[in-house]
């Protein structure tokens, strides 16, 4: 939705007030709308007359100037040349401290003529506040810098869960193929106006634009307690009410989300399936994209005999294994032999008595502090002058 205010004054007196926030209108961005992702971002009313522009960069820290210098030269990489000036230019970016509006991670305040589509100046900022909350990583912002750079030259957003730069709440994708179409359907040609038409007599807006914050599961922690055969689940949640949790696709939990934006869920299950978590907001409303935990996650990973030897005398392995984890052995599914590896690669060697009468297999599962016990492997026992050897590019 956008709102727009006019005014009919000389354009030397619009720039005054505008400077003040007299003249304002603001444009909202809403996420959770399903939608497709348009082919060709949509444009703006406003535009540069050429497809490149000088900026300046307000940050007075290293860390935002390296944001706002990524995301210029993504958009020059892609066919609009911001160029970095040395003084005052009619486009600046920096970052604020918007703790007060954590909702929002950037902000556009666009003031163009009207009548020609002029921009008269443009004000692009970031929400350092909003971006720590939520834990933005660097990229990240970088996304969401590439997204108001790209309305400060004149696109408009692509759908609210669209692949774009332009998605309303964007945190992240870079530019996208739709996005450059978009600013090349603005600049195939140069725009009519001239450099003097910014002093005529027109009506001239500011129009303010948002990208909405975007809240992310992150730091997701499984420990698995195999006395209570129950995994605890643990992570990060800011801005965020609750986290719902799946197992082999079912619902087995809601976990409430604490004041220090965390959240914690024991869970008994069965088996070796997918979690998969994502997270609510205030609204009710699912806010955040999946998150996959597979039995890598929680579960120590499956041994696997890599090489095998007999003689007369014994049974030698070689068992790729986790350093610290409890080496089992089982036949016929009893237990027969434990070993704590000392590296990633354990030998194992059985005595021509303990081998007496079996035949076919044993079983092995590895057992690690913290993890729930592996699923099984086979493991042949080879018959005497017989020797086997895994391929490591198979395993």
């Amino acid at each position: 939705m956008k709102m727009k205010i006019k005014i009919n004054i000389l354009s030397s007196f619009c720039i005054a007030i505008i400077g003040l926030g007299i003249i304002s209108s603001s444009v909202v961005e809403i996420s959770q709308v399903n939608a497709a992702t348009i082919y060709t971002t949509p444009a703006n009313p406003w535009r540069y007359k050429y497809s490149n522009a000088y900026y300046y960069d307000l940050s007075t820290s290293s860390y935002y100037k390296d944001v706002w210098n990524a995301a210029t030269n993504a958009w020059s990489n892609n066919g609009f040349y911001w160029k970095k000036a040395a003084n005052n230019s009619k486009t600046t970016v920096s970052s604020y401290d918007g703790s007060n509006e954590l909702g929002i991670t950037g902000v556009t305040h666009t003031s163009y003529n009207t009548s020609t589509g002029q921009i008269v100046s443009n004000e692009v900022l970031l929400n350092r506040a909003a971006l720590s909350y939520y834990n933005y990583s660097k990229s990240e912002r970088v996304n969401v810098a590439e997204h108001e750079l790209g309305h400060a030259l004149g696109l408009d957003h692509n759908a609210s869960d669209s692949i774009s730069v332009m998605n309303p709440s964007n945190r992240f994708y870079s530019i996208q193929s739709c996005d450059i179409r978009g600013m090349n359907a603005i600049y195939s040609t140069p725009a009519l106006f001239s450099a003097e038409e910014i002093n005529d007599t027109n009506d001239i807006i500011t129009v303010t634009t948002y990208v909405k914050a975007v809240p992310k599961l992150r730091n997701i922690h499984a420990l698995y307690d195999n006395n209570k055969n129950q995994v605890k689940l643990t992570g990060e949640a800011n801005g965020l009410k609750k986290v719902k949790i799946f197992y082999n696709k079912q619902n087995v939990k809601t976990a409430k989300v604490n004041k220090s934006g965390n959240f914690a869920a024991n869970l008994k299950f069965k088996g070796y399936k997918n979690f998969t978590l994502y997270g609510i907001n205030k609204a009710n409303k699912k806010a955040t994209t999946k998150v996959k935990l597979t039995s890598k996650d929680y579960a120590a990973p499956v041994p696997c005999a890599v090489k095998g030897n007999r003689t007369k005398e014994s049974v030698t392995y070689e068992i790729a294994t986790n350093k610290g984890c409890t080496l089992n052995f089982y036949y016929n599914n009893h237990k027969m032999y434990a070993v704590t590896a000392d590296s990633e690669k354990t030998q194992v060697v059985f005595p021509a008595g303990l081998l007496k009468g079996k035949t076919g297999h044993f079983t092995i599962r590895q057992d690690q502090t913290g993890k729930k016990i592996s699923q099984s492997a086979k493991v042949a026992i080879p018959k005497v002058g017989y020797a086997f050897e895994v391929n490591s590019n198979k395993r």
